[in-house]
């Protein structure tokens, strides 16, 4: 009588198990990678055409911004779009290269999707994010971050004091 216990319990938690699992589905991961081209628009300070920017962070002093391309759609909750103009761009490298920190400089790179499409660029002091395409066309892109024990965390951990 155990027995048929013990083989019902691990039968029910086999079973369980796999249907857990086949019925999570996951999203596709594109990638956030540095890379000295992205940067480069910013640091030249030229605005992509076809391109829809967005900042994480204070409008006049921004933390991390991207440049997504419009065959893709940005489904966020972190990001703030803004209309980009020259003056915008040449005001947030003003400050960004102002409050240039030797120990946590800004870094570009692109954003790729899951097939290795680019589709956009990145500037942030902030090395790792996640991308994700939960859909064709549509992309998440979370908000990046650094691991605590960079000197860019030391940095931002000073800063937070």
């Amino acid at each position: 009588m155990r027995r048929i216990y013990w083989t019902g319990c691990f039968l029910l938690s086999v079973l369980l198990v796999a249907v857990m699992t086949g019925c999570v589905q996951s999203t596709p991961s594109g990638k956030w990678l540095k890379n000295s081209d992205g940067g480069l628009p910013f640091k030249n300070r030229t605005i992509l055409p076809d391109h829809t920017y967005y900042f994480i962070g204070n409008e006049v002093t921004p933390e991390s911004i991207i440049a997504v391309d419009n065959r893709y759609t940005l489904k966020t909750r972190v990001w703030s779009r803004v209309d980009i103009t020259r003056k915008i761009l040449d005001d947030w490298m003003f400050w960004i290269d102002s409050r240039l920190s030797l120990t946590c400089p800004y870094y570009g790179g692109v954003l790729l999707t899951p097939d290795g499409d680019k589709a956009g660029i990145w500037y942030s002091k902030k090395l790792i994010s996640v991308v994700k395409m939960p859909e064709p066309g549509v992309l998440q892109v979370y908000a990046p971050y650094n691991t605590s024990g960079s000197l860019c965390g030391r940095e931002e951990s000073w800063d937070d004091r």
